[in-house]
Formats: structure tokens, sequence, C-alpha cells
């Protein structure tokens, strides 16, 4: 049969779930729907405008709904800080516009939101980048890194900064987070300006697959999807005296090369989440 994806067609979300799965699992990538009549479902990458989802909808096309960062998150209007009620009402509201048969979730929490709201959902996680380069593993910490937009980031970078000149470490921060530079830190530091509901429940994990896919240690704060893939050898923060304290054991080559030996050695890698994606379009059919 064949599955078209479709939606949004940006750099994060899109490339990881549509043009780098579409080959593995025999699915097709057309945006707008283009050749709606030579498809049997669609995978819809987050919110759609009204214009495709009416061409969907003329088809009467199933959708398999993956709503990764759909929530508004631009100037005009930002929910990223919102509280647990208005998220649900605003998912709520979305789930009952899109009308999926199931919902590719990122979290268990995600998952569990979906199901009680009265849809149907699986989780996929996200694989780590595909042919990423390894970890070295250097024998002295001198570079702790951080990854994301200005925007993810937010003042975390400053203080980080001051985190490592009080440590005597060096600090780099890569604002493209398509750029493969975890090989050149040596510690990651994952944080986020934003904390509200959906940013600490509905996000995905694709830092910490990347993570494991290079072998980098790594400091992340607590959301979900990072907990539902943790391995048990992470380190965890939310403040700066978490980040300081775990910095300090990290320095500890010994635990590094240990945690970078059980990264690689569980990586959800592309192949394995394709081998996810292909059980659930034969569960979804069958």
């Amino acid at each position: 049969m064949t599955i078209a994806f479709v939606g949004y067609e940006g750099k994060g979300t899109w490339q990881i779930r549509a043009r780098q799965m579409a080959p593995l699992i025999e699915a097709r990538v057309d945006p707008l729907l283009v050749k709606p009549t030579k498809c049997k479902a669609v995978i819809l990458i987050k919110m759609p405008e009204k214009p495709l989802l009416a061409r969907i909808r003329k088809f009467n096309l199933p959708i398999i709904w993956d709503p990764q960062d759909c929530w508004p998150q631009n100037d005009k209007k930002n929910m990223s800080n919102n509280d647990r009620d208005s998220m649900l009402e605003w998912f709520d509201t979305s789930l009952k516009q899109v009308n999926p048969q199931l919902v590719i979730a990122a979290s268990s929490k995600m998952q569990e939101d979906c199901i009680s709201l009265g849809f149907k959902s699986e989780i996929i996680h996200h694989h780590c980048r595909p042919k990423i380069k390894i970890n070295p593993i250097r024998e002295q910490v001198s570079t702790v890194g951080i990854e994301g937009t200005p925007k993810q980031i937010g003042n975390w970078a400053s203080r980080l900064e001051n985190i490592c000149k009080s440590l005597g470490l060096g600090f780099a921060a890569n604002l493209d987070a398509t750029r493969d530079a975890l090989h050149t830190f040596d510690i990651l530091v994952s944080q986020r300006e934003h904390t509200g509901y959906a940013s600490k429940n509905w996000k995905s994990n694709v830092k910490l697959a990347n993570a494991h896919g290079s072998g980098t240690p790594s400091i992340f704060t607590r959301e979900q999807s990072y907990t539902d893939t943790a391995l048990g050898c992470e380190l965890w923060a939310d403040t700066e005296d978490e980040i300081v304290e775990n910095l300090l054991k990290l320095k500890d080559y010994e635990l590094r090369k240990s945690i970078h030996e059980k990264f690689l050695t569980h990586t959800q890698t592309i192949d394995n989440i394709a081998n996810q994606y292909k059980q659930l379009i034969n569960k979804f059919f069958n």
C-alpha cells in the first residue's frame, strides 16, 4: 500500500519524520498531497493548513497524525509556557479539527493525553542523526556545549557560559541543530527557555537520541521524552546548582567513557525507528 507524508515542510521534524523516513518504509513525500489518488493513507506532519486538510477530506484518506511541536510557538502567539489546562483545551480542539484515526505521540505523556481526549495513539520516538559523528571522549574536559536555536535556549547560553567560566571550562553553543557538532563537545548540556506543560511533556527526544548516537556524555533537563528514552546513565539538571554538581562529576574520564559506551550500544537508529513505523502501519491496516 502507498502512504504519503504530507504537511508542514520545515527543517527539523519534517526532515526527520518525512524525508529521512519515507525511503525506508516505501512511502512518498508529498507535502501538499499533489497525487492523492495514489495513496491509501497520509502521515500528517504538524498542524495542517485548511486547504491541505480539505484535500485530505475530499479524497477520504485516513490520517495518521504526527503533531510534534505543532502548538503555536511564534512571536505573535507562543503557548510554550502555557499550563496544562490551556494546552489540553488547545489539543482537544486541534484533535477534533484534524480527526485522525491514529496519533503518533512524542512521549508517554502525549500518548496519555491523546487517549484521555478520546483518540488512539502510539509512541514513536525520534532516531539519531544518520551517520552522526562519534565523540572521541577526550581525557580532559575542555568544552561544554549546548544545542538549539536562540529562541529555544533563551538565556541558558549565557548562564551556562558563566557556569563554565567559574569551573575553568570552555563553552560552545551550536545554534544550528542541523549541524553535526556533538563530537566537538566533551559534555552536552540540554536546557530550554520555555518550561510550560507542552514543553515539558510533549517535546521530542531528538537531542537525547543524538547524544546516544554520538556517545556524548550529557546533562539533560527532566522532560518526558528524555526520561522515557533514558538508559539510566544520563545526568539530570533543572537548576544551575544541579548543572555545576554534574559537570564536576563528569570531569571523571572513566565515568564519561562508561556513559559513552552504553550510549553507543543502545542507540535508536533510523532503521530501528523505521521498523516501528512499519509495524504501526501494518497494525493500522489490519
